[in-house]
């Protein structure tokens, strides 16, 4: 884990995140530092915990996948980007919630 966030505040994270998901203002939520590299600690702590889980190596771009199309937390952070760039939030708030191809 980095330096925005630790495993302990992964869960409150994640909560800030859904709570923009169901429409409150990126700015309200209480997100402490950078959204973006939150939301990359977030998407470290999930690769890191699949890697754990998988049988063996993983395909190429097959956690990505795992984490966006499959997870709860990849599809609230897809939706919170998608409202914090409708929003006008600063680019660098929420482009790095999701790789650039994910939609």
């Amino acid at each position: 884990m980095g330096s925005h966030a630790s495993r302990d505040d992964i869960p409150d994270a994640i909560g800030k995140f859904a709570r923009i998901a169901a429409g409150e203002r990126w700015d309200e939520v209480g997100l402490e530092g950078s959204a973006g590299r939150i939301g990359q600690e977030i998407r470290t702590y999930y690769e890191e915990l699949a890697c754990e889980l998988a049988d063996g190596p993983a395909g190429p771009w097959a956690v990505e996948r795992w984490f966006y199309e499959r997870t709860e937390t990849g599809k609230v952070l897809l939706e919170a980007r998608r409202r914090m760039r409708d929003a006008g939030a600063p680019q660098l708030a929420w482009f790095l919630l999701a790789p650039a191809s994910r939609e």
